[in-house]
């Protein structure tokens, strides 16, 4: 074998050993259009719900007067992330182990950035809708159309 096979074999075997490694890792699906997630009074307290996360990409959280729909894929390998304990304090990706504040802030790594909320918005009818095609990174989360205000501290 040469020095140019043996790269070549390398580099094959590595990649079948990553793919051997990330194998049964949950990619959640992503919506294709909006998703109706109720309206604000299905939201009356603080805390995270994870009806829509495999099925359509996202979390619906509620915290300081804001509800938020906080994707549900690791920045770092695109792996599901999910709720760390019953409290549904935290968000952890399985895959690498990297932790995220439900609202998606880092904790800890090797994810370096934090997980995008998606475009929210109420209807003419009063219902939550959340449009997965916008997507807001952290510095925009406090922007319009990146939550829906609810409550006494709602903006």
């Amino acid at each position: 074998m040469n020095r140019r096979e043996f790269v070549a074999s390398s580099l094959a075997l590595a990649g079948c050993g990553c793919l051997a490694s990330c194998a049964g890792q949950t990619v959640p699906r992503r919506a294709t259009g909006p998703v109706e997630v109720g309206t604000p009074a299905d939201y009356r307290t603080e805390g995270m719900t994870a009806r829509w996360a495999e099925s359509y990409g996202f979390y619906v959280v509620r915290e300081a007067g804001k509800i938020y729909a906080v994707s549900s894929t690791c920045t770092h390998k695109r792996c599901f992330v999910s709720p760390e304990d019953d409290k549904r304090i935290e968000l952890a990706c399985d895959c690498h182990g990297s932790r995220f504040t439900k609202i998606g802030v880092v904790l800890k790594g090797p994810a370096r950035t934090s997980l995008p909320h998606f475009g929210i918005k109420l209807d003419v009818s009063d219902r939550i809708v959340v449009d997965p095609s916008r997507r807001f990174e952290q510095a925009e989360w406090d922007q319009p159309g990146a939550y829906v205000g609810v409550g006494s501290s709602a903006g």
